[in-house]
């Protein structure tokens, strides 16, 4: 972002600004009149337009070209899959390669499970496919990270400086926005952005895409003793359980129509309560059926 002045010399010019057209005198507005935005209103929406307009550019533009572009890399690889399958005379092999060709190019979607009666070709394919797709989504989400850090800055200074002139009801407005920034930008803004990619309607975020909020640390307390757990989320389907009193082992999770069910260990399994709260999660163990809260540290 070149274009922009230093952070803290861009929101002290801008607070001048505004200061002094809040002391100039100004005509009330007649019951016709849009409620009028104030200059402090004016200047939010317009930082936030400038820095929308680069995370489109840099973080939702790039994704939706990537993902693009392994769309086409996955036609060529069928193309050669079938190929490769005829001239061994495997006709069942080809058939399979083909239909999944005739599906992907009417649907344009990467399935998130086969089912059991896909070819063990045409899982193998989907699984290296699968394998790149975490890793677009791992890198877009470190821009997009990346990204809000610096816009964050700027709305965090410019909330220090209100509330200390006592400009509370700015000051407060500001950091509203900070957390609607973090809110669409983490999370549920991600989630769109491959949906849109992959041609299929993104659902009504509760909260953001379950797998997409899920994705990441968590930590389960048992508040009757105290008692807490770690539980790594993998974009891969796996799972790392971190438990003090015993040594970690590894599971796997699948979301279903109403939880995320973790499973590991001797077949023990939890289930989160959908839709997830980052902020507080229903979990409930086989464990003794107990109840634990989850909560999402990373």
């Amino acid at each position: 972002m070149k274009t922009h002045r230093p952070i803290f010399l861009s929101v002290l010019m801008a607070l001048c600004v505004i200061t002094h057209a809040q002391d100039t005198a100004t005509p009330a507005p007649t019951a016709a009149d849009a409620p009028a935005q104030t200059e402090m209103q004016k200047w939010i929406a317009t930082t936030d337009a400038q820095w929308q307009a680069v995370f489109k550019r840099d973080v939702s533009d790039v994704h939706v070209t990537e993902l693009e572009k392994l769309k086409q890399q996955y036609v060529a690889v069928l193309e050669v899959a079938v190929t490769k399958a005829s001239g061994a005379g495997d006709l069942d092999g080809a058939v399979a390669l083909r239909n999944e060709q005739k599906r992907f190019a009417g649907t344009n979607v990467f399935p998130e499970q086969d089912d059991a009666a896909d070819a063990v070709t045409v899982k193998q394919i989907r699984a290296a496919i699968r394998a790149q797709i975490a890793k677009l989504e791992k890198d877009n989400a470190a821009r997009a990270k990346a990204l809000h850090a610096k816009y964050d800055q700027v709305l965090a200074q410019a909330q220090m400086q209100l509330t200390q002139r006592q400009r509370i009801e700015d000051a407060l407005l500001v950091k509203a926005k900070r957390e609607e920034v973090a809110a669409v930008w983490i999370t549920p803004a991600l989630a769109a952005a491959a949906a849109q990619a992959a041609n299929a309607p993104a659902s009504p975020p509760k909260g953001g895409d379950a797998s997409q909020v899920l994705i990441g640390q968590w930590m389960f307390t048992w508040k009757q003793d105290g008692w807490t757990g770690k539980r790594t989320f993998n974009a891969d389907g796996t799972l790392i359980v971190s438990d003090p009193r015993k040594k970690n082992v590894t599971g796997h999770w699948e979301i279903t129509k109403d939880k995320v069910v973790a499973t590991y260990g001797k077949g023990t399994k939890e289930e989160m309560q959908l839709p997830l709260r980052p902020s507080g999660t229903k979990v409930i163990s086989s464990y003794k059926g107990r109840e634990y809260e989850g909560v999402k540290s990373k």
